[in-house]
């Protein structure tokens, strides 16, 4: 098992009462899945990525991921780990304006070691499409071409497994095509996906199929 969850729970208090978004999460990912989590919004799916990916600590439960548990590495471990074996794209346009394409590309593996990786990110850009734009600012990109940019970015590091938030929810029905077939194409190469995306856009190549709500997450 390449990314398993064991009892995962996240729970968050509100006006007083405490609600869970994530309630014992049982979630199983080997190395040639094609994830798709769907769901209503609020009902948990964000929260359990961020938890994936390491960005949120669990109140309880275990993430292990070829075998180590997250849940017991600190901060500098999780970067770590981003930085080696989880490529990560969030929900929305998470590029930084003050940066170049280019350079947004790069700054996973600037941040990890601080090395000059700009020939790799160059072969990501034109992989997905959009070598032209290496100089560009991202306040100048369309809604697709920014999510090309994150899915370059979340690939600069080799990942095991690659995990996207709605990449696909404020694009366009061609745009969101596309960037589906570039899932797909990750995928095809050997690296396991997981994707939280709405219901009509749950592509035929899916392995596996689970839909979350309010907290629960329950396989198809």
């Amino acid at each position: 098992m390449l990314l398993e969850t064991i009892d995962l729970t996240k729970s968050y208090e509100r006006r007083g009462e405490r609600f869970y978004a994530a309630y014992n999460v049982a979630l199983s990912v080997e190395s040639d899945d094609f994830v798709c989590i769907t769901g209503q919004s609020g009902s948990g799916k964000s929260t359990l990525l961020n938890l994936l990916a390491g960005l949120l600590h669990a109140d309880s439960g275990s993430i292990l991921l070829d075998g180590e548990d997250l849940c017991k590495l600190n901060d500098a471990g999780l970067a770590a780990l981003r930085g080696s074996k989880i490529g990560y794209i969030p929900q929305g346009n998470s590029l930084l304006q003050n940066f170049s394409v280019l350079d947004n590309v790069c700054l996973p593996w600037y941040l990890t070691r601080k090395s000059n990786v700009r020939a790799q990110a160059r072969e990501l850009l034109a992989r997905v499409g959009i070598a032209h734009l290496e100089r560009e600012n991202p306040a100048s990109l369309s809604g697709g071409e920014a999510r090309r940019v994150a899915i370059a970015r979340s690939l600069i590091a080799n990942p095991s497994v690659l995990i996207a938030d709605e990449p696909t929810g404020d694009l366009d029905p061609k745009t969101t095509d596309d960037i589906i077939r570039m899932f797909s194409e990750v995928h095809a190469q050997g690296v396991a996906v997981v994707v939280v995306t709405h219901e009509r856009e749950i592509p035929s190549f899916t392995t596996k199929h689970y839909v979350m709500e309010n907290g629960h997450l329950a396989l198809q």
